[in-house]
């Protein structure tokens, strides 16, 4: 009916009491029409209020499946990581097998039959000798005084090279047979080591005794040789350097050698003349410090390249002949 309010329009809400829609149906016909936008203005409010409830719900319904997505990220990101340790354990562990087969290996050809035996088992003792590793060792160097000379006086290159070869194998087992490790051959000469650890309490001794035998054994390899040459030179011979301090065992082209200073100046000090033994600085003070009884030294100087002239000490065993060694502790059961 006109000028009437609807009573069977929807309830009206909260937003307006009961006094309200009392006053709005004693109010006049022309009345209505305000009501009525008073009304449809509270339903927009109503509207517009759920609207952003269903919006904020959306936004929270959206970052729980964001913070579920991400914690299903961080799940797979610490999955990644830990299979990465797993892999870099992995590789590591593959390393250090590989090292220490590589030890064995350079071990089983460069030290005495029996030491091998005693060490090839014992993580410990092949830790000494993995690539990176580091240890306190004397480095003897022989180096064959006037080689050239000698080819070149040799009725063939054959000739030479067996007398080379001869002497050399023979200083390799002597050196094996002083606890000695045989790095290598160094075209004419050789490089040993003696660590503490390996060759025991007596490691210096024990190279001063591997130079004095290794010139004896070349002197006697090459007087037997003597009729393969046109003629015999009185100052060929084995001169021999000594140094002492820190090497560090490096795999180098597949095979394991020793670097560090004392093999430099154990190789420059093996320019040493025939039958000589130099000391450097580092090995004097220990042979000195360690075995003074034993050891006879004389002060001299030689000409270095890059260095000018240094001095070195000419070194001799006082009583090789009734020397006695001390095994090293992995060696005594």
């Amino acid at each position: 009916m006109p000028g009437r309010l609807d009573m069977s329009a929807k309830p009206v809400r909260d937003a307006y009491s009961i006094d309200r829609l009392r006053e709005l149906l004693r109010e006049p016909a022309n009345a209505t029409a305000a009501a009525s936008e008073e009304i449809s203005k509270s339903l927009r409010q109503e509207i517009e209020l759920e609207r952003r409830i269903l919006s904020a719900q959306e936004r929270v319904r959206l970052l729980h499946e964001t913070r579920l997505g991400l914690d299903a990220t961080k799940r797979d990101a610490k999955k990644q990581r830990q299979f990465a340790e797993e892999i870099r354990l992995a590789k590591a562990e593959e390393e250090r097998a590989f090292g220490f087969e590589h030890a064995r290996q350079f071990l089983k050809e460069s030290v005495l039959g029996a030491a091998f035996d005693r060490m090839k088992d014992d993580p410990a003792r092949l830790e000494q000798f993995l690539a990176g590793a580091s240890q306190q060792a004397f480095v003897l160097s022989l180096d064959l005084r006037g080689s050239t000379a000698l080819m070149l006086k040799a009725k063939s290159p054959a000739l030479f090279a067996k007398l080379v070869t001869t002497a050399l194998g023979a200083i390799e087992r002597c050196v094996k047979h002083h606890l000695g490790i045989f790095d290598k051959f160094s075209g004419d000469g050789v490089l040993a080591l003696f660590p503490d650890d390996f060759s025991g309490p007596d490691a210096g001794l024990r190279a001063l005794s591997c130079a004095r035998e290794a010139a004896a054994i070349f002197n006697a390899v090459y007087g037997e040789s003597a009729s393969s040459f046109i003629t015999v030179l009185a100052d060929a011979g084995m001169g021999a350097g000594i140094d002492f301090g820190e090497v560090t065992m490096l795999r180098v082209c597949g095979a394991i050698t020793a670097l560090g200073t004392p093999v430099v100046y154990a190789c420059r000090l093996g320019g040493a003349p025939k039958d000589c033994i130099y000391l450097n600085q580092g090995a004097r003070d220990v042979l000195v410090a360690r075995h003074p009884a034993e050891v006879e030294l004389e002060k001299t100087t030689m000409e270095v390249k890059h260095e000018g002239r240094i001095v070195v000490y000419n070194a001799r065993l006082k009583s090789a002949e009734a020397l006695k060694f001390a095994l090293p502790t992995w060696w005594v059961p």
